[in-house]
């Protein structure tokens, strides 16, 4: 290859390598952040510390998100973006409602297990602990990302109660429990683990949690699967 030719060449793969570097440092943000966040939360996580995990500047990083919440928004749109994705393909389907209601408790108990760490953080602002410490926009957007699965889940209730498989329950306060039982499985397991108390298992406690859905949220006719260890 003559000079001429490789000169040729290299202008042409430029832009190409240019692209993939620029791929590279996002990814290597986003990734930086992501466990710095979940470590830190977001008060105590600073931009030099992501910068400098990343391996690369602040103006670099500037270039790809403007501010340390927009990276943290960016965190938790990743995670519930997941999250919404898994309990939603769990309550599609043609399946009978108990069963999707159920899928859609173990896709939860599932992710939750999966990403503790994020579950963690994410119960303490819907908690309201970060109130003052958090941009209100912040939790404005976690909201409206909880409401929408909620309101899937309250959806889905209403629809059992139409075909009379469900009980007369409120399906907002279910869904609500529904909720609570699955931070209550992980915050009571990892209690139980820190002090040595019992050796209790999660799985072992969403499994009675679908045997008691069984025997006191759907009408008679048959009971669900039990749930499948994570």
């Amino acid at each position: 290859m003559s000079k001429k030719q490789g000169e040729a060449r290299a202008r042409e793969t430029a832009p190409v390598r240019r692209e993939q570097r620029k791929n590279e440092y996002k990814a290597a943000i986003e990734s930086a952040s992501k466990e710095i966040f979940l470590e830190k939360g977001y008060a105590s996580a600073s931009v030099d510390e992501i910068a400098r995990s990343a391996g690369v500047t602040k103006r670099t990083l500037y270039s790809y998100y403007p501010s340390k919440l927009a990276l943290f928004v960016h965190v938790f749109d990743e995670y519930l973006q997941e999250l919404a994705a898994r309990v939603s393909a769990a309550a599609g389907g043609d399946a009978p409602v108990r069963e999707r209601l159920v899928a859609s408790l173990n896709a939860l108990f599932d992710f939750t297990r999966e990403n503790e760490r994020f579950m963690l953080l994410y119960w303490m602002l819907d908690s309201g602990e970060a109130d003052g410490v958090l941009p209100k926009e912040l939790l404005d957007h976690v909201k409206a990302w909880t409401e929408e699965m909620f309101r899937a889940t309250v959806e889905m209730v209403k629809e059992g109660q139409e075909e009379g498989i469900i009980k007369g329950l409120d399906a907002r306060l279910l869904a609500h429990l529904m909720s609570a039982l699955n931070k209550g499985i992980i915050v009571h397991t990892n209690k139980e683990r820190r002090f040595e108390i019992e050796d209790i298992d999660a799985e072992s406690l969403q499994a009675l949690t679908i045997e008691l859905l069984n025997g006191g949220v759907f009408e008679e006719g048959g009971k669900t699967g039990k749930a499948k260890k994570a």
